[in-house]
């Protein structure tokens, strides 16, 4: 992690302070200097004015990645979402009128948490990549600082555990109402912008060693259901029957009901 460049200089600059903790906060390396990062690493996290964004440097590389949910994609998928009519909604019984603890165990970007809490639910999340966690930590932060009321009432609704903190939650006897799973799958994406973010991730980001044994963990700590997106053309993970699925143009719900809601 580094600032942006021409920003590290600036006596008492506020940025350098936080930079530093953010690192320290994920375990990431600080270099005060940018050339070095890059000498170094392939990708470089770069705090700016604007907020934290991941990059990758050389020929032919997408550019910056960040969390923005105050505008862009995940603002424009909030408003246009279709609110509980649309097919995550109902993958998670929310057109029923429940209000439900979600968590999202693989969180990445947190688009589809984002949604989640903008209808009304309480989301934790957890996301191994540290990488990924502080960039979500920045949009989090971000959007809690929006002057909108109704944004910082989602952010408010919306928790992201640190890593370390998160490999022991639920072997710590946690339990959700509703465990959302979204293992990364292979296939074809949509528009530039997410060809990009989904170039970036494939290569920070491995699919789950054991589909299996992530689905049998969240089975055990659910008490309502598991909810598993998917490809549509993916099969299921390997284990119990799912108890029906939803599916959408591109993607499936994969429903695992556990007992009904209150």
């Amino acid at each position: 992690m580094c600032l942006e460049p021409g920003r590290n200089s600036l006596v008492g600059n506020p940025l350098s302070s936080t930079a530093r903790a953010m690192a320290d906060e994920f375990n990431l390396p600080f270099y005060p200097d940018l050339a070095e990062a890059r000498s170094l690493h392939p990708f470089v996290l770069i705090l700016g004015a604007d907020g934290l964004s991941l990059r990758q440097f050389g020929d032919n590389a997408p550019g910056p990645l960040s969390v923005q949910f105050v505008s862009g994609k995940q603002a424009w998928r909030q408003r246009q979402g279709g609110g509980k009519r649309q097919l995550i909604a109902r993958a998670l019984g929310l057109h029923k009128g429940a209000n439900p603890q979600v968590l999202d165990a693989t969180a990445g970007m947190g688009g589809d948490a984002y949604v989640l809490a903008g209808l009304g639910c309480r989301v934790t999340m957890i996301e191994q990549s540290s990488v990924v966690a502080a960039l979500l930590r920045d949009g989090l932060q971000r959007l809690a600082a929006a002057p909108e009321p109704e944004l910082q009432a989602i952010a408010a609704r919306m928790n992201l555990l640190p890593p370390m903190a998160a490999q022991c939650w639920l072997e710590a006897g946690n339990r959700a109402e509703i465990i959302y799973l979204d293992p990364m799958f292979p296939g074809a994406v949509g528009n530039a912008a997410v060809k990009k973010e989904m170039q970036i991730l494939r290569q920070l980001l491995e699919p789950p060693a054991d589909e299996a044994a992530l689905l049998q963990s969240a089975l055990e700590g659910a008490d309502f259901r598991v909810v598993v997106k998917r490809h549509k053309q993916s099969p299921p993970i390997d284990g119990p029957v799912a108890s029906y699925q939803l599916t959408g143009k591109s993607t499936r719900y994969d429903i695992y009901s556990l007992k009904k809601y209150y």
